[in-house]
């Protein structure tokens, strides 16, 4: 949700803020003005992970050779600078993450590895404010756990593994 509107922020308004500050946003096989700025979106593992759940580790390698394909074509097409980063991170285990309760009374929505909580709810789980809406507080599952049962992969906790976002910068010299 939107702070400034309330709306639910959505492509629409990412491609609108891009423009808004001048960036190009490439879709598909587009490889854009080089000289500017461009947002990219390729190598789709969240989705995978959440439709494929337990085989999800079988595709990666398919989704890494998308990438590079991608970053190839964008260098052939003159771009000089390329950034790679993700926008979280994710878990994956084999045998289903722990099942973590939280009590219906205090939640307005329950996520996989979060929950909403119902305005001013005191609870002893590790409770944080949502960086886009300071006023919407967020109890965060335990260790590798989720409120959801059932999963073998999902994201929005604090783990190393969701948190950390390594980034990647190629630099060509051609």
């Amino acid at each position: 949700m939107l702070a400034t509107s309330g709306s639910e922020f959505s492509a629409y308004h990412l491609k609108k803020s891009l423009a808004d500050k001048g960036w190009q946003y490439l879709e598909g096989l587009e490889t854009g003005e080089t000289l500017g700025n461009a947002w990219v979106q390729t190598g789709d593992l969240d989705n995978m992970g959440h439709k494929q759940q337990m085989k999800m580790p079988l595709n990666i390698d398919a989704v890494l050779e998308d990438v590079v394909a991608r970053v190839d074509g964008l260098l052939k097409a003159g771009w000089k600078n390329i950034r790679i980063v993700t926008d979280h991170g994710w878990l994956w285990v084999p045998n289903k993450l722990a099942e973590a309760n939280i009590s219906k009374n205090i939640v307005k929505k329950r996520l996989a590895r979060c929950a909403i909580l119902k305005d001013n709810i005191d609870t002893a789980e590790l409770k944080v404010p949502w960086h886009w809406n300071e006023n919407v507080s967020v109890a965060m599952a335990p260790g590798i756990s989720g409120y959801v049962a059932g999963d073998y992969y999902n994201h929005g906790g604090l783990s190393l593994q969701e948190c950390l976002t390594p980034v990647i910068n190629i630099h060509s010299k051609s």
